[in-house]
C-alpha cells in the first residue's frame, strides 16, 4: 500500500532516468560520474529498466530486498520476538529501506548477508569477501562499512592460516576480489573530484 500511495522523489528518480536513459553500460558509467556514489544501485536499476520503462519495477524490486531483509532478521536475527517485531516494522526496516527507493536497502542487505556467514563455524572467505566487494559499491556509507568488517575478515583469515586450516590460493582470490570491489567503489566515489580537475 505504501509503494503504490508513495510520490517517487527527485532522488529516487534521478537514479532511475540515469539508469533508463543508458542507452549501453558504457553510457550508464558515464551518466553517472557526478553522482558521488558508487554504481552498484545504477547497474541494478539498469537491468530492471531493459524490462519496462515504468519505475514501478524499481519499487518492487526494492520491496523484494526488504522482504528478504525481514525474513534474514526473522530467521537468523538472536532477538526476541517483540525485537524482531520492533525492528521489521520500526521506522528504517518499515519505511526508509521500503518505500523510498534508494541505495541503502541494497547495502544493509548485504551488511545482514555478510553477518550471517561470518557467525557460521566455517567461515568462506571467497563468499564473504565478495559481499564486502558488493557491499563497497553501493554507496559511500557501505564502502567505509565494507573496509571496517574487512578488518575482522582479514584477521580471522590469518588465524585459520597460521592453523594450516585455510588454503593459500582462497586468500588470494578472496584479496583480489575484496581490493578490486574496493578499487572500483573507490574510483566511483572520487570521479567528481577528477572531473571538476580537468
Amino acid at each position: 500500500m505504501g509503494i503504490l500511495h508513495h510520490e517517487i522523489w527527485r532522488d529516487e528518480f534521478q537514479a532511475w532516468l540515469l539508469a533508463r536513459d543508458s542507452s549501453s553500460l558504457i553510457e550508464l558509467f558515464h551518466n553517472i560520474q557526478y553522482e558521488g556514489h558508487p554504481g552498484l544501485w545504477h547497474l541494478c536499476l539498469y537491468g530492471l529498466s531493459r524490462i519496462t520503462h515504468n519505475p514501478l519495477i524499481m519499487q518492487v524490486f526494492h520491496l523484494f530486498i526488504s522482504v528478504i531483509l525481514v525474513t534474514l532478521i526473522v530467521k537468523f536475527s538472536p532477538f526476541s520476538p517483540v525485537h524482531k517485531f520492533l525492528l521489521s516494522f520500526g521506522y528504517y526496516f518499515f519505511y526508509e529501506y521500503t518505500i523510498i527507493s534508494r541505495n541503502y536497502n541494497l547495502g544493509v542487505l548485504f551488511i545482514f548477508m555478510f553477518c550471517i556467514i561470518y557467525s557460521r563455524e566455517k567461515v568462506r572467505p571467497i563468499l564473504l569477501a565478495t559481499l564486502l566487494g558488493l557491499m563497497a559499491n553501493v554507496n559511500v556509507f557501505t564502502f567505509i562499512l565494507s573496509f571496517a568488517l574487512s578488518l575482522t575478515l582479514v584477521d580471522h583469515i590469518y588465524s585459520q592460516f597460521k592453523a594450516n586450516k585455510l588454503n593459500p590460493k582462497k586468500i588470494v582470490i578472496s584479496l583480489l576480489i575484496l581490493i578490486s570491489g574496493w578499487a572500483i567503489s573507490l574510483f566511483q566515489i572520487i570521479r567528481p573530484l577528477i572531473s571538476q580537475e580537468k
